[in-house]
């Protein structure tokens, strides 16, 4: 490609997108503190209008803020919107559920919400990024990733709830056997551990 080309496409794409850098300093005044930027999510968990919202979750990641776990897990399902599909069903992108993320970055501080949402959440989307999440915190430890998950299956009610989370622990122990032999023996403990 040429450099002019190359130059107009540029021009193009940022024609076509408002421009980030404003947008950033438009939200700053809800990511200067913890407080202002779950107070924005909490008012905006219905409408969703806000064009702060993805920028507020990624930077509650980022800062790893434990005290909008919840807040967090409620946007499960959120779309960024430069990542939705165009009206004609296609997409430039992958969708990106930036709560995901940010409660991988926020940790292990997040597993009781995830293990909440897994369960009780309506959306089958929520809960597909709840257990996605869940396996990202737990990337590394899979063995007790799978044990708190399967301590937790035991001891849930009612069959439904317990049968989400056993599907989210088979699907853990797969992704544990496909690794390392210690990794996988370990996983296995975990599992016949009650």
């Amino acid at each position: 490609m040429t450099k002019r080309v190359c130059l107009t496409l540029l021009a193009f794409a940022f024609a076509a997108r408002p421009d980030l850098t404003a947008q950033n300093r438009s939200c700053s005044a809800f990511i200067g503190s913890p407080a202002a930027s779950i107070s924005l999510l909490e008012e905006q968990v219905d409408i969703r209008e806000s064009p702060c919202i993805t920028t507020v979750i990624k930077h509650l990641g980022h800062a790893r803020t434990t005290e909008a776990v919840a807040v967090l897990v409620r946007y499960l399902d959120f779309v960024d919107p430069a990542t939705v599909p165009r009206p004609d069903g296609f997409a430039d992108k992958r969708p990106e559920y930036p709560a995901v993320g940010a409660l991988f970055l926020i940790g292990d501080a997040a597993t009781a919400d995830l293990l909440s949402a897994i369960q009780t959440s309506e959306s089958p989307i929520s809960r597909r990024n709840a257990a996605e999440a869940y396996q990202s915190v737990y990337r590394d430890n899979l063995a007790l990733g799978l044990h708190i998950l399967r301590t937790s299956e035991i001891a849930a009610t009612p069959a439904e709830h317990e049968n989400r989370l056993r599907q989210v622990r088979e699907r853990l122990a797969k992704d544990c056997a496909h690794r390392s032999e210690q990794e996988a023996l370990m996983c296995k403990k975990a599992l016949d551990s009650k």
